[in-house]
């Protein structure tokens, strides 16, 4: 029936999310979702941040009450040793959790699962040094090498 699933999606959802979670032919929810490379730990150095500096910022903000539905911001992360377990992946992030540490890191949730901030050759953070005026200048050429490439 699904063909173009690997078999140990399938036995995995039916281990950790019986019935949790939806077939949609070609289409599997990965429970290993929280085991993919983050860069959480890069953000708060890039941030010049402690673990425990972040810690105690995080516990300003449960207070919020964006955050105050979320279990998982209320139970885990507001102490330094946890947010370490979440830095090295022993402890899964919550959606609410990303959003918290953006905001806290002033970025957005997206860059601290994708980005390394520490990383000064990569694409990205040659783009966010650049002036507004030079990056019109880089999408002006980009845009020149698609239309020779098409």
């Amino acid at each position: 029936m699904f063909d173009n699933v690997h078999p140990m999606h399938i036995a995995c959802q039916e281990k950790y999310a019986p019935g949790d979670v939806a077939f949609i032919p070609g289409y599997v929810h990965t429970v290993h979702m929280n085991k993919q490379r983050h860069y959480l730990r890069e953000w708060r150095e890039f941030c010049g941040k402690s673990q425990k500096r972040v810690a105690e910022e995080m516990e300003f903000l449960a207070q919020d009450p964006r955050y105050q539905h979320d279990k998982h911001v209320q139970n885990q992360g507001k102490t330094y040793t946890t947010l370490g377990r979440v830095e090295a992946g022993e402890v899964p992030y919550s959606q609410a959790l990303l959003e918290m540490l953006a905001e806290i890191y002033k970025t957005d949730p997206g860059s601290l699962i994708m980005r390394n901030p520490l990383d000064s050759e990569a694409l990205y953070s040659i783009w966010d040094n650049l002036t507004p005026e030079k990056q019109r200048e880089a999408m002006q050429f980009l845009a020149f090498l698609k239309d020779k490439a098409a």
